[in-house]
C-alpha cells in the first residue's frame, strides 16, 4: 500500500483515500492521532476474518477484542492523566 501511496499522483491518491476512509480522516495535533468517525468496510472485513482465523487456530480472543471496532468513534477520547 505504501508503494501505490508513494507512486501515484494528487488524483489517485485523493481517491484511495476517499475510498479508505470515506467519511474523511481527522488528525488531532496536541495527540498525534488520526481519527475518522467510520471504519471502512474492508477493515472490519479483515478484523474480523483475523479473529475467526485465530479462534480456529486454537488462539483465544477475549469478547472485547472480537467485537471492538478499529477506530474510535467520534466524541469519545481516550483520557491522558500524567
Amino acid at each position: 500500500m505504501a508503494f501505490l501511496w508513494q507512486k501515484a499522483n494528487f488524483r489517485t491518491r485523493q481517491n484511495l483515500q476517499k475510498t479508505l476512509f470515506p467519511t474523511g480522516i481527522t488528525y488531532y495535533k496536541d495527540l498525534g492521532h488520526y481519527r475518522t468517525p467510520k471504519v471502512n468496510a474492508i477493515f472490519e472485513l479483515m478484523r474480523s476474518l483475523s479473529a475467526t482465523i485465530g479462534q480456529q487456530k486454537g488462539g483465544t480472543h477475549s469478547s472485547d477484542e472480537v467485537h471492538s471496532a478499529s477506530v474510535a468513534r467520534t466524541g469519545i477520547e481516550p483520557v491522558f492523566r500524567p
